[in-house]
């Protein structure tokens, strides 16, 4: 087995007690058994959301796992704009994004429980900032992913 620092990274950007909970240490488990190493935002909690850009950066694959929480962290949107950046240049290889317990639509159209959700955030701030985001969600959202709608074990 080579050196951590030689294993690729996977970013897990995510909102939410639920995915927290359940999904993501579900998640972390299976990608750590194969020898990935895994970033979440866990791992730095306090850091500057400017430090999480940089895992971001270092990362080869992120994961956006879309709930209907999601919408509740400027947080995450944040970082889901500098996901699109650096897809857009090649500092990441590819996103896979995991609807989990969301439509996938609703995601890439914010429509649906989720859109109304991002309503509420387009009161709250610039057209500029919500551009960003609506861009953001559309870009990643439209990748090949996972829908996950049933109850698990997990």
């Amino acid at each position: 087995m080579g050196n951590s620092k030689n294993r690729p990274q996977v970013f897990i950007n995510f909102r939410g007690k639920d995915e927290r909970q359940k999904l993501l240490p579900h998640l972390k488990h299976h990608l750590k058994d194969r020898n990935t190493n895994v970033f979440t935002d866990d791992d730095a909690v306090g850091e500057p959301l400017k430090n999480l850009f940089k895992h971001i950066r270092r990362s080869r694959i992120v994961i956006v796992i879309f709930s209907i929480n999601y919408l509740e962290s400027e947080w995450c949107l944040d970082e889901l704009v500098e996901i699109r950046k650096c897809l857009e240049t090649e500092k990441i290889d590819f996103a896979i994004p995991i609807f989990y317990k969301v439509k996938t639509s609703h995601v890439k159209q914010q429509s649906g429980n989720f859109g109304k959700k991002f309503v509420a955030l387009q009161k709250k701030h610039r057209s500029s900032r919500i551009r960003r985001w609506k861009k953001a969600l559309r870009y990643v959202a439209k990748s090949i992913g996972l829908t996950y709608k049933k109850r698990r074990s997990w």
